[in-house]
């Protein structure tokens, strides 16, 4: 089987319901419902026959109080069962609307103490669904209640319907409040399913990172590099058998080949450590990019922060200028490390056509995951990832590392250049 960015999405969203809700917090919401509802009948039981109340209307209240406990008794054995409940969420919330009315009718309308549980069925909405359904919920919540508080016989004949409008005002203001906090509790959601596809997408490049670095190093020796030597060996064939210019176009074509070779080496930042030093390496790494993007970059590194989280650096900022040769489309791009306090601090600027965050999401749906990639790298050695762009602005990112403590070196200056790029033979 085949992973793709694709089939990942398509898994990860095929265990979620449409409304962005996962299934894990839809099954332990409804379970915690179901206890609370069972928990709520002794007090309703206890509200009715300890409390004074008004008894007209109040002829029916022991059987519709058996329903309630027989329905929410089925409905706490359901929840717990392995794949939670199977009703849909807005039937059991119009169950509990029917109930809840019911009893407050039959225990007295405005004047009954389980009148506050019109409170929790929008709140409880806003766990279960999405926010539009928790707006119909809490819109028929808020009618049920004035129907029960304004036409119950212990209201309509007489002047208290203060109290039952009072108390519609309350249920109003839950109401609102659920709903808003729906959106907050949707739009969670949706980052974590934005945050889980990311995530599925780097272990797809993760997957294939090896073999395609392999691929491109072998594209990149076959274009350049041998193709070069092969043209250098009949060059020299072609000098051997009197060709006068045959000596010089092989020369032309080895440095070709060279170039190809030392382009290649680059790619390898082990090497590039190994041989050149932190400096040098971001130094060569920007060259190359330098070249291929067409800008200019200034390099401004500082001693004290080497040795620290030296691969991890190198390995971030080839990614990120990277990322502005292809799309940054700069004149100037800045490179700056700098250890300050208990942290390595790697920026990276430029003055190119930047982004909004609406692009970025959609180049991270389309499997340019470089960024993301980047960010998460960091944040699994505890650092901090920040972009800071806007269209026709430039862009820049700042990756904060934790390093651990050390004594400030007496070679602080930091080495500062500006390399202009060059176009090779």
């Amino acid at each position: 089987m085949t992973v793709t960015p694709d089939s990942v999405n398509r898994t990860l969203l095929a265990s979620e319901p449409h409304d962005g809700t996962s299934r894990a917090d839809r099954v332990v919401a409804a379970r915690a419902l179901a206890v609370l509802r069972v928990l709520l009948l002794p007090i309703v039981f206890a509200g009715d026959r300890l409390v004074a109340h008004p008894t007209v209307g109040t002829e029916h209240f022991d059987v519709v109080f058996g329903v309630a406990c027989v329905y929410s008794v089925l409905m706490l054995a359901q929840s717990w069962r392995a794949a939670g409940s199977r009703l849909p969420a807005a039937l059991i919330l119009a169950f509990d609307l029917v109930l809840v009315g019911a009893l407050s009718w039959e225990s007295g309308g405005a004047f009954s103490q389980l009148r506050a549980a019109f409170l929790a069925l929008p709140l409880g909405a806003a766990l279960l669904v999405s926010p539009r359904r928790t707006a119909a919920v809490s819109l028929a919540t808020g009618v049920v209640y004035l129907v029960v508080a304004v036409v119950h016989p212990a209201t309509s004949g007489t002047k208290r319907l203060d109290v039952a409008l009072v108390y519609g005002l309350y249920v109003a203001w839950v109401a609102t409040a659920a709903i808003v906090l729906s959106a907050l509790l949707s739009s969670r959601r949706q980052r974590i399913l934005d945050l889980a596809a990311a995530r599925g997408r780097l272990v797809v490049q993760a997957v294939d990172a090896e073999e395609r670095a392999r691929e491109r190093l072998s594209e990149d020796l076959h274009d350049h590099a041998i193709q070069n030597v092969l043209t250098a060996r009949q060059d020299v064939a072609d000098a051997r058998a009197g060709d006068a210019g045959a000596l010089a176009r092989a020369d032309r074509a080895l440095r070709l080949a060279l170039e190809g070779l030392r382009s290649a080496v680059r790619e390898l930042h082990p090497y590039l450590l190994d041989h050149l030093g932190l400096h040098g390496a971001l130094e060569a790494i920007a060259e190359e990019h330098a070249a291929r993007g067409g800008y200019q970059v200034a390099i401004d590194v500082d001693p004290a922060a080497a040795g620290v989280h030296d691969q991890l650096v190198v390995s971030l900022a080839r990614e990120l200028l990277t990322n502005a040769a292809k799309h940054a489309q700069a004149g100037l791009v800045s490179v700056k490390l700098e250890r300050r306090d208990r942290a390595v601090i790697l920026e990276i600027s430029d003055d190119g056509q930047g982004f909004t965050k609406d692009q970025q999401m959609e180049a991270l749906r389309a499997g340019h995951v470089g960024l993301a990639s980047s960010r998460e790298r960091v944040a699994a050695n505890g650092g901090g990832f920040e972009i800071v762009s806007r269209p026709g602005a430039g862009t820049l990112v700042r990756c904060t590392i934790p390093a651990e403590p050390r004594r400030s070196s007496p070679d602080r200056e930091s080495a500062g250049r500006t390399i202009q790029a060059t176009t090779h033979p």
